[in-house]
C-alpha cells in the first residue's frame, strides 16, 4: 500500500478491495488512477478504514509470515481468499487461474483449474493445499492460519523451488534419453 500526503490531500494506492471502494465513496474519495484521493479532513476515518480493511493504515505495521491450511481456513468469500481484509488469492472468472498476492506462494497442493460458475467464480483447491504469505501482524489469529518462523519460510520457498527444478531435470533427462 502507498499513502502520500500533500497539498491537503491524501492519496492512497492499495490492492483492489470492494469494501475499500465502498468506504472510499462514503468518505467522498475520488478515483484518480492509480490513487484514491481524499481530503485531509477525512484522515482519522480513512486511517480507521485502512486498518479495518487491510490491517494497516498510516503507520507501518510489522508483517509476519503465515502458513495457511486451506482445508481449515475460514476466509473464503466466493472468488477471493482473505485474512482479515487482506486479499491473498482470487479467481477473476470461473475458468481462469487463481491469482496470488505478490508475496504468497503455494507450499503444497494447488488450485483446481476451474471453480464456481460463470457468474459466481470461486477459489477452489486440492485437499491438503497450504499457502505461505506475508501479512500485517494485526490480522493473525484466524483459524487455519499459523505464524511461521522466517527461516522456516525461506526453507519452504527453497523446497518449492527445488521440487520445480527436479521436475525440470527429469524432463531434460527424458528428452536427452530419446535423442
Amino acid at each position: 500500500m502507498e499513502i502520500i500526503r500533500e497539498n491537503n490531500k491524501i492519496k492512497v494506492k492499495s490492492p483492489y478491495n470492494t469494501d475499500f471502494v465502498r468506504k472510499a465513496h462514503e468518505l467522498n474519495g475520488k478515483w484518480n488512477n492509480p490513487y484514491w484521493v481524499f481530503r485531509e479532513e477525512t484522515a482519522e476515518s480513512l486511517n480507521s478504514a485502512l486498518v479495518e480493511i487491510y490491517g494497516e493504515g498510516f503507520e507501518e505495521v510489522p508483517r509476519v509470515a503465515v502458513e495457511i491450511d486451506l482445508d481449515a481456513f475460514e476466509g473464503t468469500e466466493g472468488n477471493e481468499l482473505r485474512i482479515g481484509g487482506v486479499s491473498i488469492a482470487y479467481r477473476p472468472s470461473r475458468d481462469s487461474q487463481v491469482r496470488l498476492a505478490g508475496d504468497t506462494f503455494v507450499k503444497s497442493g494447488g488450485f483446481l483449474s476451474s471453480g464456481g460458475s460463470r457468474n459466481y467464480p470461486e477459489v477452489t483447491w486440492k485437499p491438503g493445499t497450504i499457502l505461505v504469505s506475508s501479512v500485517p501482524e494485526t490480522v493473525t489469529g484466524v483459524p487455519g492460519v499459523k505464524v511461521v518462523d522466517p527461516a522456516e519460510e525461506r526453507k519452504s520457498k527453497l523446497e518449492v523451488e527445488k521440487e520445480r527444478l527436479l521436475k525440470r531435470l527429469a524432463e531434460i533427462d527424458a528428452t536427452l534419453a530419446n535423442l
